[in-house]
């Protein structure tokens, strides 16, 4: 079995332009993103799914320069994207995440992609953490049959909205987080300008010459920091697997 780490990018955004591209530290949210989706040792890949459009030329010279596969493809339709990264190498299994998530769970990725493997499931994912740090591990077939079986709701950049509203078609399993993780009420996505300025400053804080900071050193700081969480606090409604 085959995995890859299928990426959707795409630079516009209403709210806060190139996301990815906006800088925490010295790097850019996308690669905090990838060089922790690395750590994973079942991890074979890693495939840029970009948007088709004036911005894709960013992604792709960024994937050039990281040595990455990339593929090419509609917009709205992030599903289909997915599918293509995952076929451009071969993949059965998908590792996804969104492209301005600079702070993910990575310490149990191999756990959850061994579990996907061995357990024969559509979709495995670690429930109960804080939004944007848990990664979705996806069978390609599995995520085949929720786009053939979707619509131009459930294929955006939704992914996986169709397994949640068809539980009885996929074979799904939820991982339990370490009590001290358990946090979904905590939002560590970078929508706007402000959660941009407050994820810097948790880098800022605890990164001391560090590549990557424990999740729950993450969590801890925002605990005791009330600024910090009355913005990083979900302001969404809909968070599929939180």
């Amino acid at each position: 079995m085959k995995t890859c780490a299928a990426i959707a990018c795409r630079a516009y955004s209403s709210r806060l332009f190139g996301k990815p591209m906006q800088r925490v530290g010295n790097r850019p949210i996308l690669t905090h993103l990838l060089e922790q989706m690395k750590m994973a040792k079942r991890l074979d890949e890693v495939v840029l799914a970009i948007s088709e459009g004036p911005d894709a030329g960013l992604f792709v010279e960024y994937a050039k320069e990281h040595g990455y596969q990339y593929v090419i493809g509609a917009g709205r339709d992030v599903q289909y994207r997915l599918i293509m990264a995952a076929e451009s190498v071969g993949a059965d299994v998908i590792l996804r995440n969104t492209s301005e998530n600079p702070f993910i769970y990575w310490e149990n990725l191999d756990e959850v992609i061994t579990a996907h493997i061995e357990h024969g499931n559509d979709i495995t994912v670690t429930e109960k953490l804080p939004i944007a740090s848990f990664v979705e591990v996806i069978s390609l077939d599995a995520l085949k049959k929720a786009h053939d079986l979707g619509d131009e709701r459930t294929r955006s950049e939704l992914v996986t909205l169709y397994f949640a509203e068809h539980l009885d078609q996929f074979q799904i399993e939820r991982i339990a987080p370490p009590p001290e993780l358990a946090h979904p009420e905590i939002r560590f996505a970078v929508d706007d300008p402000l959660d941009l300025v407050m994820i810097r400053r948790i880098w800022e804080a605890l990164n001391n010459g560090r590549d990557m900071i424990p999740l729950q050193e993450i969590v801890e700081y925002w605990k005791t920091n009330p600024d910090i969480a009355e913005v990083l606090t979900s302001k969404s409604t809909l968070f599929i697997w939180g």
